[in-house]
């Protein structure tokens, strides 16, 4: 019995997002994703969406922790080689690093790179570009877990839906204060 989300299939609907809507085609996953079983799934729905699409990976993954401090290592990283279209990052941290980093070493966000994080957490609505994300339902997550560790029977694997957050960061319009694209809401 387990209470989680789906990384795969966020991250593959993440990365399909930069493929479709952006036509995205050089694409670069940041994070380790050798330790973690959920920075794993994630890279794994990464690869998934770039096989589908007919894309290789724009660079072997930049193995990084999933902290603030790795995010601006990779952006040093990146702006040392080619840049890709987009980077793919396994945790929000890594993404904020990034787009806290990048912008000082010469490069704009979206326009430059696209940037896009996993977990929606407060700062990703608060940083400058906001970013991009996939939301999971972390204090439900806790909930069940936490209740089925105290005896409420877990039967079975429950996997609690996650939503892919778009927000300026990917290349995508900002939204007005009424959650309306501002390009859309500027016409009204």
């Amino acid at each position: 019995p387990a209470v989680l989300t789906d990384g795969r299939a966020a991250a593959a609907e993440l990365t399909r997002h930069l493929i479709e809507a952006h036509g995205h085609r050089r694409l670069q996953f940041v994070g380790e994703h050798d330790g973690s079983p959920d920075t794993t799934l994630r890279y794994a729905g990464f690869r998934d969406a770039l096989r589908a699409a007919g894309l290789d990976e724009a660079g072997a993954p930049l193995r990084y922790g999933l902290d603030v401090r790795s995010g601006a290592l990779a952006a040093r990283q990146v702006h040392e080689s080619p840049l890709p279209d987009a980077l793919v990052c396994a945790n929000d941290e890594l993404a904020i690093g990034l787009l806290a980093t990048l912008p000082g070493l010469g490069h704009r966000i979206p326009q430059d790179v696209a940037i896009t994080g996993f977990d929606d957490q407060s700062l990703a609505e608060i940083a400058s570009p906001r970013l991009t994300t996939v939301h999971q339902p972390v204090s439900e997550l806790g909930a069940r877990a936490a209740a089925g560790a105290l005896g409420d029977e877990l039967t079975s694997r429950t996997v609690l839906a996650t939503r892919l957050v778009v927000r300026e960061s990917c290349g995508c319009a900002p939204l007005s204060d009424a959650g309306i694209p501002e390009t859309e809401a500027s016409q009204d």
